[in-house]
């Protein structure tokens, strides 16, 4: 009878123990990337705009950006009376890539893959983002050199 009260209290201490150890995992959140893909996507309008650190922001007047759940993008770059620009009206965005092979969510590549691929780095919240990106030639969208080539900085709100 001992042994049957022994055995019965070493059962019920391991039901005991495996419950309290078995809690469920907790709901993973959002992924890095999924986070920040969340803040970006919406429409953007230019608040401020720098080439070179000189104000360009009346070049600008208007102008925004809609970035779609794909990371596709819109711009009303073709109704900007500034010419040559750095913006074309649509193409897409991808995020950047750490040397370990992680993904760097405060970088978009313009035109990920194609000739006309450019780096961007990017800040944002739920109000505001803010691209910098650097043009080295003029070959990016066709026009004059001299008129696109530099650091460029468009902060937005929305």
């Amino acid at each position: 009878m001992k042994k049957l009260s022994y055995l019965l209290s070493a059962i019920v201490l391991l039901a005991i123990l495996f419950t309290i150890g078995c809690k469920p995992d907790p709901t993973p959140g959002p992924s890095a990337e999924e986070a920040q893909k969340a803040l970006l996507v919406k429409t953007w309008t230019a608040s401020s705009v720098t080439l070179n650190n000189e104000d360009v922001t009346a070049d600008f007047s208007g102008f925004t950006l809609t970035i779609q759940e794909n990371l596709n993008y819109t711009s009303s770059a073709s109704s900007l009376t500034r010419s040559p620009q750095p913006w074309p009206t649509s193409g897409g965005f991808a995020f950047g890539v750490n040397g370990d092979g992680t993904t760097n969510v405060n970088q978009l590549l313009r035109e990920p893959g194609g000739t006309n691929e450019l780096p961007m780095t990017v800040q944002v919240d739920e109000t505001t983002m803010t691209l910098g990106f650097t043009f080295t030639d003029g070959t990016h969208l066709g026009g004059r050199t001299e008129a696109i080539s530099g650091d460029w900085v468009f902060s937005f709100t929305n």
